[in-house]
């Protein structure tokens, strides 16, 4: 493996067969850091604070925390005694001087310590982006920043992409577009120097295995082809792959384990018939590419994921208020928690989230966590959005005349929970209305009644960094907006669209199709 020239050296020290008792028999573990080159992603002029997470199977996380100097150049950091054993895996986090996280990463496998033996463990401790699939080029946002600082860049080794992902070993980052799979180092963003891999049209979400070794594409769309591809990613990265392609009837989502792809068929879709379908799971081998016999789910569901050891499906069911917790091949199918209308899930260690709506009192998206038992659920409300319009016919200096929209809907069609849990991304579709504003004017007597401002509706696509603590998104970019309104009724007729407060606007106009977070979860 090749490392970075800027390189940070950890010793931990492992207790090998010890619980409670005393450290007696010690192994070393010497984790490497893994730093990327490109300037997007330079991480150690904010770098002010490790954290060390150490899991094994049968014992409690344990975390040692230890502050950096500056510059940080090769320092060896001793992060002490933890009392461990065979299997663990091991996790950083890197926080700035104002406890931002900025960094993430971990070990790609398990380690096994024995005792008297020193195990060497390089980790790739990256910005934790999101990386936004639909536009002209793939769009990097940074999570890590303080708010109301930039946060958009472009990846420029990834044309017209329709969909991306990250694999879970923190390695590449996977974007789709034009017929075309590409392969992209999260070292520097750039190819990764193999062909890129053919794929088939209608392409729009990708989900790869948790040993990072399979890439599931789904197809969907008008005129396409229906069903799902199966990459080999280690094929993939030596030379160009054909993709093993499984026809399905109307998929809408895929969730991945090491041997298993499960496609959801036949998904809830937004509208006056979102609960007349009736949703299954089908599961596909993704050695071989067989498809087994499909699994019926009580209703309409709209997203999946799966638990961290691949048994339990969970499902979000809007039209039944729920996520569902399929297990036995499908034999089971439990309610999980109950929350208003579901449309995404995702499963972050022991943790289940799930995103929602509410219309009460007014439009506005529901965070719910539950632990995969059922146990210490919780409920946030996210702050309702607006947004802005503009009138186009006052254009004097100091003149202006602003409109602020009210959601008549709101849903997110994408969430990624970041590695620390701290933030979700989500990917919002909204249609937003304002009343007429009218005035009265009397003349010669007579009182009649005008419009200044014309009823206005709105239609938006945007991305949003929230965070769980307060429900307030941090960063908001608007891809997409489309305003109207009947022209010629009021006395101010010519409208755009405007960026709300903490709102900024991508550069050009499209609908965001996937988002995924760097090690996060989906």
């Amino acid at each position: 493996m090749v490392f970075s020239s800027v390189r940070v050296g950890i010793l931990a020290i492992a207790c090998v067969g010890s619980w409670l008792g005393a450290c007696n028999n010690s192994g070393g573990v010497h984790v490497e850091i893994e730093l990327p080159t490109d300037a997007l992603s330079r991480i150690t002029g904010g770098l002010a604070r490790l954290d060390l997470v150490a899991e094994a199977p049968g014992k409690l996380p344990q975390r040692a925390t230890r502050d950096l100097p500056s510059p940080i150049g090769n320092a060896t950091i001793g992060f002490g005694d933890l009392d461990l054993g065979p299997g663990v895996t091991v996790t950083l986090l890197g926080f700035s001087a104002t406890g931002r996280l900025v960094g993430f990463g971990r070990a790609s496998t398990p380690i096994d310590i024995t005792a008297g033996n020193s195990v060497d463990v390089p980790i790739r401790l990256r910005r934790p982006f999101a990386y936004v699939a639909g536009g002209a080029s793939l769009l990097a946002c940074d999570t890590t920043v303080e708010t109301g600082d930039p946060f958009v860049d472009t990846i420029a080794g990834a044309a017209a992409p329709r969909a991306v992902a990250t694999t879970p070993d923190g390695a590449e980052v996977i974007a789709i577009g034009d017929g075309q799979l590409q392969l992209l180092s999260t070292e520097n963003h750039m190819p990764s120097g193999t062909p890129a891999s053919s794929v088939l049209p209608g392409a729009n979400e990708i989900a790869v295995s948790p040993d990072s070794r399979w890439a599931v594409v789904v197809h969907s769309g008008t005129g396409v082809t229906s069903g799902v591809s199966i990459i080999d990613l280690v094929a993939a990265a030596r030379a160009s792959v054909t993709p093993t392609f499984v026809p399905l009837g109307a998929p809408g989502g895929v969730a991945v384990s090491t041997d298993t792809a499960w496609v959801l068929v036949d998904p809830s879709v937004p509208g006056p018939d979102a609960c007349t379908q009736q949703s299954a799971l089908v599961p596909v081998t993704l050695a071989t590419g067989n498809a087994g016999n499909p699994i019926s789910l009580a209703g309409a569901a709209r997203d999946l994921a799966l638990s961290a050891d691949g048994k339990t499906i969970l499902v979000a069911e809007p039209c039944q208020n729920a996520l569902v917790a399929v297990t036995g091949g499908g034999a089971s199918q439990v309610r999980l928690i109950a929350m208003p209308s579901p449309t995404q899930v995702a499963v972050s260690g022991t943790r289940v989230w799930g995103l929602g709506s509410d219309s009460a009192p007014t439009e506005h998206l529901v965070l719910v966590s539950v632990n995969a038992d059922g146990s210490a659920a919780s409920r946030l409300d996210l702050a309702a959005t607006q947004e802005l319009a503009n009138s186009d016919d006052l254009t004097e200096d100091g003149q202006t005349a602003e409109v602020r929209l009210d959601a008549d809907a709101i849903e997110a069609y994408s969430m990624s929970v970041l590695p620390d849990g701290g933030n979700v991304v989500l990917l919002v579709h909204g249609t937003y209305h304002a009343d007429a504003v009218p005035r009265d004017i009397t003349v010669g007597g007579v009182t009649y009644r005008e419009d200044i401002v014309p009823a206005l509706d709105m239609e938006t696509y945007e991305y949003q960094l929230v965070d769980v603590k307060t429900g307030v998104a941090a960063e908001r970019m608007r891809t997409s907006c489309n305003i109207d309104w009947e022209h010629g009724v009021a006395l101010l007729d010519r409208w755009s669209c405007a960026s709300a407060q903490g709102q900024v606007t991508s550069a050009t106009n499209f609908i965001a199709s996937q988002a995924t977070v760097l090690y996060g979860a989906h």
